[in-house]
């Protein structure tokens, strides 16, 4: 019992005994950190004002270079109707300052890690395509300085910024853009210092991005140095293809304006005279010029020129007009052929001589409507005598109006087809 007391007391008094030593080994740790950043940035030494520079081999002085990478970390939208897209990046810098140079004390100080920005030299690189541009804070700043024992520094944080995106909307919603990310120094010349992207790993991407509506298919980098009135500007550019999801706008758009058009075909196959299908054709395009309606107000971009969607909805509007059309012409022709019929009867029958020419048999009143009963009667019978009849013998038969129904019924979804095979076709290999 007592070798074990005395062994739990020396196990305590062994952890105590480390737990002091680390928090001594830290506290030095942390002292020598201080006491480095004193010596470094004393600003009788060390001005932040003043860019750094680099030394060449023949004793020049040359541009500092900057490295640049960034993290994406989530793209919040790409939106058509503003041509903008919202994203959230952790954006690095690194570049050297030797007047930033210490000794690391055998290995002991990896690197001195800062708070205040404002005491060392920063780069003024500033996106050139951002709307807006902000830090996120969260509970604190979130950013980050490291001063490594070379003179390396490495600055990063973390940053929400909305850019514009001018976007080729003539295959919407079919299309691919491409967004861009450019990176400029704002002040500094190319004689100060020179943008560069970080080999290897420029650009790093989360594999949880989520993007409403788009699929990120690709970015890559590329230089963007500009000149102006007041010098050379050094300049990065980083460009994100995008690929819009388009099978909800087929579900929302395209099927049902194809079946609202498709619906109004139906009416070649009823009669003229059947007040069914006129309202058949009046509710369809009424829905179908709604449905244009809604989708132009809401969800479409508003630019000068016409877009794939556009094409397809003006098409399915122009069928269903021309069947509206069509309808009427079949109707007046159905109605002159009907009258001259009835006109043809009527002097047939309207009149008859005895053999001697004097004695007249006048023609009896029959209802009108008794008359259009039997007109539609032997209607019916001939058009049931047809039935049984070849293509060619109903063709012969048929009047102009059953002709031209007989060749819209065919004609008219046939076109259709060859659109939407030709549509398909073109969006898919452009």
């Amino acid at each position: 019992m007592n070798l074990c007391s005395t062994f739990k007391t020396s196990l305590l008094f062994l952890v105590i005994s480390l737990a002091l030593i680390s928090c001594q080994s830290l506290s030095e740790s942390r002292n020598l950190e201080k006491q480095i950043l004193d010596e470094l940035l004393d600003k009788t030494k060390y001005d932040s004002r003043i860019a750094p520079t680099n030394k060449h081999p023949n004793g020049t002085d040359s541009p500092a270079i900057v490295t640049i990478n960034f993290y994406l970390r989530q793209v919040e939208y790409v939106c058509t109707k503003e041509m903008e897209w919202k994203t959230q990046l952790t954006f690095r810098h690194q570049w050297n300052d030797p007047r930033l140079q210490f000794n690391d004390r055998n290995g002991r100080v990896a690197y001195l890690t800062l708070e205040d920005i404002s005491r060392v030299w920063t780069p003024d690189t500033f996106i050139s395509n951002s709307k807006t541009t902000e830090q996120n804070n969260d509970l604190r700043p979130n950013l980050l300085v490291r001063i490594y024992p070379n003179g390396n520094i490495l600055f990063s944080i973390r940053i929400t910024t909305t850019l514009g995106c001018p976007m080729d909307l003539i295959h919407y919603p079919f299309d691919t853009q491409t967004c861009y990310i450019q990176f400029a120094s704002y002040g500094y010349t190319t004689d100060d210092i020179i943008l560069s992207w970080k080999e290897g790993d420029p650009i790093q991407v989360t594999k949880m991005l989520n993007i409403p509506d788009m699929t990120l298919i690709g970015y890559n980098t590329s230089y963007c140095t500009s000149r102006t009135n007041t010098g050379e500007y050094s300049c990065l550019k980083a460009a994100f293809q995008f690929e819009r999801e388009s099978h909800k706008y087929v579900c929302r758009w395209l099927l049902p304006t194809a079946v609202l058009t498709l619906i109004a075909f139906a009416s070649f196959w009823i009669k003229p005279k059947k007040c069914c299908r006129v309202k058949l054709l009046a509710i369809t395009l009424i829905l179908l010029y709604l449905h244009i309606v809604y989708i132009n107000n809401k969800e479409s971009p508003q630019v000068s020129y016409s877009t794939a969607k556009d094409c397809w909805l003006s098409t399915c509007l122009l069928f269903v007009v021309m069947a509206f059309v069509e309808y009427g012409i079949v109707a007046i022709l159905d109605r002159l052929n009907k009258q001259r019929n009835r006109e043809l009867k009527r002097s047939q029958n309207g009149k008859s001589c005895d053999p001697e020419g004097d004695a007249v048999v006048l023609k009896p009143l029959v209802d009108e409507e008794k008359a259009n009963n039997a007109d539609n009667n032997k209607q019916y019978t001939v058009n049931e005598q047809c039935s049984h009849q070849s293509f060619a013998q109903k063709w012969r038969r048929a009047p102009l109006s059953g002709r031209i129904d007989l060749i819209s019924a065919i004609l008219f979804p046939l076109l259709f087809i060859i659109y939407v095979i030709t549509f398909v076709i073109y969006q898919s290999v452009v």
